[in-house]
């Protein structure tokens, strides 16, 4: 349950239904009492990024039918063996990257920015440009920073309040695991069936940029990684 401090009194009450109400359709993960908004609503920007939201739907599910599926549906046609694992992957590889950056444009450009238009939210800063990281913190705090405030406010500070300022590696790998789990949870729902490749591959590329590697090869180390997971 939400509640908000007063700053005169310092008690705790329960928020306003009308601010609660807008708090769940706003695209913002963290409650405030007053958020930044628009003078009115664009509606023409709106149809037109739902309709973007569309087309990325059904070009999405071309490239799945026609290019996903014949890779992985030819598996059980031919034994295999390490030059055929191999080939797949790589095959794979390209397509999973086409799909990483539809899914990213479709909700995070499209979807939310439509969705805050609507609601007349000002703050648009959905992601930032996680193309340019140059290190592994950079990259994860640019890649989705809806998801990204919410793990820093609700879930790191408290663990580094817990755990305090000595422990923030500790801190820093309880969110990742959170963040990680959540994430499963979401593909688990949707695909039906547990498969935690994604999370391994992630903990790897993570692990190998933070203290194995140095400078831009960082970004190219997680983003391909990455799409081997996908």
């Amino acid at each position: 349950m939400i509640f908000f401090s007063c700053p005169l009194s310092g008690k705790m009450h329960l928020p306003q239904f009308s601010t609660y109400l807008y708090f769940l359709f706003c695209p913002t993960l963290i409650y405030r009492e007053n958020y930044p908004r628009t003078p009115r609503v664009r509606w023409r920007y709106v149809i037109k990024n739902f309709a973007k939201f569309l087309m990325s739907l059904f070009y999405g599910s071309m490239l799945f039918k026609c290019c996903s599926i014949p890779i992985f549906s030819n598996m059980n046609k031919q034994s295999l063996t390490f030059r055929s694992f191999v080939l797949i992957v790589f095959s794979a590889t390209l397509f999973a990257f086409y799909w990483a950056i539809l899914i990213w444009y479709t909700f995070f450009h499209c979807w939310l920015n439509a969705f805050a238009e609507m609601m007349r939210f000002a703050d648009r800063t959905f992601y930032k440009d996680w193309w340019n990281a140059t290190s592994t913190s950079a990259f994860l705090r640019s890649w989705n920073v809806v998801v990204h405030d919410w793990l820093y406010c609700y879930i790191y500070q408290d663990l580094l309040w817990v755990f305090k300022s000595k422990a923030q590696s500790v801190a820093v790998l309880f969110t990742f695991i959170v963040s990680g789990a959540f994430h499963e949870y979401i593909f688990m729902m949707s695909f039906g069936f547990f498969y935690p490749l994604l999370f391994i591959f992630w903990f790897i590329a993570i692990s190998t940029g933070q203290y194995c590697l140095k400078g831009p090869i960082r970004a190219e180390i997680i983003l391909t990684v990455n799409l081997l997971g996908f």
